[in-house]
């Protein structure tokens, strides 16, 4: 044992390794092991417990137990810094800054130079899900928990009973909500997408100029008209769309499902050449 100052390690009879410093410090220490008090009155009512350690002025004063931090310059019971060696748990009492001396934004805050990694979550697996960050309240009810979770390239977004909420797959740049797997840039599932402002639809315009006074612009394999027209010698007797097979697929043949969707736009006029255009939108298949 080592002990420097007044009455430290004063009541020591069989224990062993200790090392107080500081008036007082481990006082009561009478058969504990391996503890480490400095400062005034450290771990001063601690007479059994073993491999604890206290730094500061009556850091740990009320401490009974064994295996156990404080770091603090008062005797009180929720030190700056506790911890529990046995459990590997370590505990901070108040706000903790990572590249800050004033942590205002929260209880952790995480400054850090620009272009550099703030905040990083890394997990020795490489499956799915593997690195999970979690998000509670006090209630812990499913809707008060969300798991944001990464792993295989897709970050998904939970609920507390483990149902996904949305998917951000990095690989291939895609976004789901209601599913994990997305397979267009956007694919919602299990409901309806309501839309404030407006939605712009990337499409194509086809056109096809027939030798004749009839003739059809396609679109093709995954695409359907959603509007056309007609540019005709004469005058133009029909202009719609329309489900059968197309004069010109400049896009692709007309997909199996041509008999339920419109692929192409038909224009008939009353004498001359006719050129019909078709604008196409895209489709699943």
């Amino acid at each position: 044992n080592t002990a420097v100052g007044h009455q430290a390690g004063y009541g020591l009879r069989t224990g062993a390794y200790n090392a107080f410093v500081g008036m007082g410090a481990g006082r009561s220490d009478t058969f504990g092991e391996m503890n480490t008090a400095l400062g005034t009155e450290a771990g001063y009512s601690n007479a059994t417990g073993s491999r604890n350690v206290f730094l500061g002025y009556q850091a740990g004063y009320s401490e009974l137990n064994s295996d156990k931090l404080y770091i603090d310059n008062s005797n009180t019971a929720s030190p700056l810094i506790w911890g529990d060696f046995n459990t590997n748990v370590v505990n901070v009492n108040g706000s903790l800054g990572i590249g800050t001396t004033d942590p205002s934004l929260g209880n952790l805050q995480v400054d850090g130079a620009a272009a550099a990694v703030t905040l990083a979550v890394k997990t020795t697996n490489a499956g799915a899900n593997s690195a999970t960050l979690r998000l509670q309240n006090s209630a812990g009810a499913f809707n008060d928990v969300v798991e944001m979770s990464h792993g295989a390239g897709v970050t998904n977004f939970r609920n507390g009973s483990g149902t996904n909420i949305m998917s951000f797959d990095a690989t291939n740049a895609r976004v789901g909500v209601g599913l994990t797997n997305p397979g267009e840039k956007l694919e919602v599932s299990g409901g309806n997408i309501k839309v404030s402002g407006s939605v712009l639809l990337g499409y194509t315009i086809q056109t096809y100029t027939s030798a004749g006074a009839s003739g059809r612009a396609g679109c093709g394999a995954g695409y359907m008209a959603i509007g056309g027209g007609c540019n005709a010698g004469g005058n133009v007797t029909v202009s719609m769309p329309t489900t059968d097979n197309d004069d010109a697929a400049v896009v692709g043949a007309a997909p199996a499902d041509a008999a339920t969707s419109a692929q192409s736009w038909s224009c008939t006029s009353s004498a001359g050449v006719v050129t019909a255009f078709a604008i196409c939108a895209r489709v699943a298949n």
